[in-house]
C-alpha cells in the first residue's frame, strides 16, 4: 500500500498579512529594544566615570560632584540616590520590552520562527541558536548585561559608605537590595541561569520570586548578624577611611568676620579619617566623630570642636590653640607635644591621654576628667584646673606655676612632689601644701631663682635629707 504524505496547506492572505503585521511589530520593538539598551549603556558608563571621579575631600566637605562634559555641580547625596534608581527604571524597560519580543516570536509560523534570531537586539543577534558555534559570545554578552546593573548598585554604595551617614546607607541600601530583587527576578523569568536537570519543571512567576526573595533574605540576615556581634553598624560594607592628608580644606573667606567660622562641617563622622598635616583652621567641627582618626600635624586653632568624639584618636602636634573643646572625649587619645594653649576644656573627657611635652598653658580644664592622663614634661602654667578629676595623674616635671587648683579632686602629694614647679599655684588645698612645703619647699619658689645644685633632681622622695642620720 503506498501513502501519500499529505501537503502543507497553503497560508491564505489572512494569514499573511496577520505574519507580516506581527513582523512589522517585532522589526518596531526590537529597534525600540536597542534604543533602550543604547541609552542603559551610555548612562551606566557616564554614572561610573562619575562615581570614579568622586574624591576623599569632596566627601568630606560635602561639597559635591562635578558631572563630566556638563561641568554641573549636584549634591553628593542626591547623585547616590538617584543614580541607582535611574539604573534600576532603565534595565526594567528594557527587560520589559525583551518579554514583548519573547511573546511576539512565540506568536510566529513555525517556517519563520527558526529565522528569529534577525528580530532581537542588535547585540543578542550573534549566535542566538543554542546550537550556533559562537553561542558563549552571546552567553558572555548576555551575563555581561544582566550583571551590570548590580555592579553599579554595589559601586554607588561602595563609594557612599565613606559618608558614614546612617540614613544616605539606608536609602542607598534598600535602593540596593530593592533593585537587585528586580534584576533578580528579571533574570529568572527570562530563564537566564544554570539548569541543574533537564527534566526539571519550571517554576511559576510566584516560585520564582519567592526564590530570589528567600536567597537575598538569608544574605540580608547574614550581614546583619555578623554586623551584631561585631557590634561595629555598617563596618563591614564600609569603604576604606576617607583620606585628606596633606591637604588644605579651608581658606580665608574673601570677607573675614573676626567672630566667623571659615567653614561649617558640624554633625559628621569621619571615623578612622585619615588628617594628617591638614589644614582645618577657624572650622565648625562640633558633635564630629574623629575616632581612631588620624590628627598628627593638623592645624585647626581657633576651631569650634565641642561634644566632638576623639577617643583614641593621633593628634601628636596638632595644632588646637585657642579652640573651643567643651565636653569633648579624648579617652585614650595621644597628644604629645600638641599645642592647647587658651583652649577650652571645660568638662572634657581626658581619661588616660597621653599629653607629654604639650603645651596647656592659660587653658580652661574646669570640671575636667584628667584620671590616668599623663602630663609628663607638659606646661600648664596659668591653667584653670578647677573641680577637674586628677586620679593617678601623672605630673612628671609638669609646670603648674599659676595654675588654678580649686575644688580638684585625686591630687596627692606624690603626684605634685614630682612636677618642676608650683610656684604661685593658686587654691591648693591646704593640707597638700603643707605637706609639700616640709617635703619638697623648693616647688613654691620661682624656678628663675633656684639654684639647681642646692636640689636634687625634682621628684627625689629622698629631699630633704635627715639631719639626724649619718653621712656614711
Amino acid at each position: 500500500m503506498r501513502f501519500i504524505r499529505p501537503k502543507k496547506p497553503e497560508p491564505t492572505n489572512s494569514d499573511k498579512a496577520s505574519t507580516e503585521e506581527i513582523l512589522a511589530n517585532i522589526a518596531e520593538c526590537s529597534k525600540n529594544a536597542g534604543k533602550r539598551l543604547a541609552t542603559y549603556w551610555v548612562v551606566w558608563l557616564y554614572g561610573m566615570i562619575t562615581l570614579a571621579s568622586i574624591n576623599d575631600k569632596d566627601i568630606f566637605l560635602n561639597t559635591g560632584v562635578r558631572l563630566p562634559i556638563v561641568n554641573v555641580t549636584i549634591p553628593l547625596t542626591g547623585f547616590w540616590l538617584v543614580f541607582p534608581a535611574i539604573i534600576i527604571v532603565l534595565f526594567l524597560l528594557f527587560t520589559l520590552l525583551i518579554f514583548r519580543l519573547e511573546d511576539l516570536l512565540s506568536t510566529l509560523p513555525a517556517n519563520v520562527r527558526g529565522n528569529a534570531i534577525r528580530f532581537y537586539p542588535w547585540f543578542w543577534n550573534i549566535g542566538r541558536r543554542s546550537k550556533s558555534p559562537i553561542g558563549r559570545i552571546r552567553f558572555t554578552l548576555e551575563f555581561t548585561t544582566w550583571i551590570s546593573a548590580p555592579i553599579a548598585i554595589l559601586y554607588n554604595l561602595w563609594t557612599c559608605f565613606s559618608m558614614h551617614e546612617v540614613w544616605i546607607f539606608l536609602a542607598s541600601f534598600i535602593i540596593g537590595i530593592s533593585g537587585s530583587l528586580i534584576v533578580a527576578s528579571m533574570v529568572e523569568l527570562c530563564g537566564f541561569g544554570v539548569t541543574i536537570s533537564k527534566t526539571k519543571r519550571q517554576l511559576s512567576l510566584g516560585e520564582k520570586l519567592a526564590k530570589t526573595f528567600l536567597y537575598s533574605s538569608i544574605l540580608a540576615l547574614f550581614i546583619i548578624v555578623i554586623q551584631a556581634f561585631t557590634q561595629k553598624p555598617f563596618m563591614l560594607l564600609r569603604k576604606n577611611h576617607l583620606d585628606v592628608s596633606y591637604q588644605t580644606l579651608v581658606n580665608r573667606p574673601t570677607y573675614d568676620h573676626p567672630n566667623a567660622y571659615w567653614i561649617d562641617l558640624s554633625a559628621r563622622d569621619y571615623f578612622g579619617a585619615d588628617l594628617t598635616s591638614t589644614v582645618l583652621r577657624r572650622s565648625k567641627l562640633d558633635k564630629v566623630n574623629l575616632e581612631d582618626s588620624k590628627l598628627a600635624g593638623a592645624s585647626l586653632d581657633s576651631s569650634s570642636l565641642r561634644y566632638s568624639k576623639m577617643r583614641c584618636a593621633i593628634l601628636n602636634r596638632v595644632n588646637l590653640e585657642s579652640s573651643n573643646l567643651y565636653c569633648s572625649d579624648f579617652e585614650h587619645a595621644v597628644l604629645d607635644r600638641a599645642n592647647l594653649a587658651n583652649a577650652i576644656l571645660t568638662d572634657a573627657n581626658l581619661k588616660s591621654a597621653t599629653l607629654t611635652n604639650s603645651r596647656i598653658n592659660s587653658a580652661y580644664l574646669i570640671g575636667s576628667n584628667l584620671s590616668y592622663a599623663k602630663f609628663d614634661h607638659t606646661d600648664l602654667n596659668s591653667a584653670n584646673l578647677s573641680e577637674a578629676n586628677m586620679e593617678n595623674t601623672e605630673l612628671s616635671m609638669a609646670n603648674l606655676a599659676n595654675a588654678n587648683l580649686d575644688r580638684t579632686t585625686g591630687l596627692t602629694v606624690k603626684q605634685l612632689k614630682q612636677s618642676e614647679t608650683l610656684y604661685n599655684v593658686r587654691n591648693l588645698n591646704q593640707a597638700l601644701r603643707d605637706s609639700l612645703e616640709q617635703c619638697c619647699g623648693y616647688l613654691f619658689v620661682h624656678p628663675d631663682s633656684l639654684n639647681r645644685e642646692d636640689y636634687p633632681p625634682f621628684g627625689d622622695a629622698t629631699w630633704p635629707p635627715d639631719s639626724t642620720a649619718s653621712p656614711l
